[in-house]
């Protein structure tokens, strides 16, 4: 296999570091167990988080009757990514696994801006628009 494609990225907290306090509360499960699962994604360019990045956190206003998502970075950074490689690429839904692992840093207040997430519907008819002719 060349290089992977569909690459389903799973972000975990760091067991080397303490958690803050307040921070276990978000991590519990419903049945009372516990996760160091933070979230989850996948990649079909192949392309992965590097050391640094932030998984982004996601909201919608569905409950309010609205539509739109919004998002912003996350209180997680990376650490480290580590590539799990199928030896069955063509018998899974993914050709590798990558587990990013992260350490609690939360983001600065000033910088908690809640974005529109633009949706692929707006995306495909702004590509349409352009691509129709003249």
């Amino acid at each position: 296999m060349d290089e992977a494609k569909n690459i389903w990225i799973q972000y975990v907290a760091s067991q080397d570091h303490p958690l803050p306090e307040g921070v276990e509360s978000v991590m519990r499960l419903p049945f009372g167990g516990f996760t160091w699962l933070l979230s989850e994604e996948w990649s079909f360019t192949g392309k992965l988080p590097n050391p640094g990045d932030r998984p982004r956190l996601y909201r919608t206003n569905y409950a309010d009757g609205g539509d739109d998502m919004q998002s912003r970075p996350g209180d997680w950074v990376v650490e480290a990514v580590d590539l799990f490689v199928s030896n069955k690429p063509t018998q899974t839904e993914y050709e590798a696994i990558a587990v990013c692992t992260c350490r609690f840093a939360p983001v600065p207040q000033q910088e908690q801006t809640w974005r529109e997430v633009p949706r692929a519907s707006q995306n495909l008819a702004m590509a349409e628009s352009v691509l129709e002719p003249a």
